[in-house]
């Protein structure tokens, strides 16, 4: 799994800090050599008190044939809580 993320708000440097939210995209890859996959679901969650917004929880990705890579088609928003 690999990850990217665009800043939505703040000083669009590419780093997520204090008070910003940002889309994040997840690229998964299904390692299996002759299984599709199908019905495939992203979905993430944080304990740290730093992110105090996930939304959405799930991203689907309709289906992964074997030995592809896909990334989420929508981002996941997160925001950094303004006292991390």
């Amino acid at each position: 799994m690999s990850l990217r993320f665009v800043d939505v708000n703040g000083d669009l440097d590419g780093f997520a800090d204090t008070n910003e939210t940002i889309d994040l995209f997840l690229r998964v890859r299904n390692p299996a050599r002759s299984q599709d996959l199908t019905n495939v679901t992203i979905a993430i969650h944080s304990s740290d008190p730093k992110i105090d917004c996930i939304v959405p929880v799930e991203v689907a990705i309709a289906s992964l044939p074997a030995g592809a890579e896909a990334e989420s088609p929508l981002p996941f928003r997160l925001h950094v809580h303004p006292d991390a």
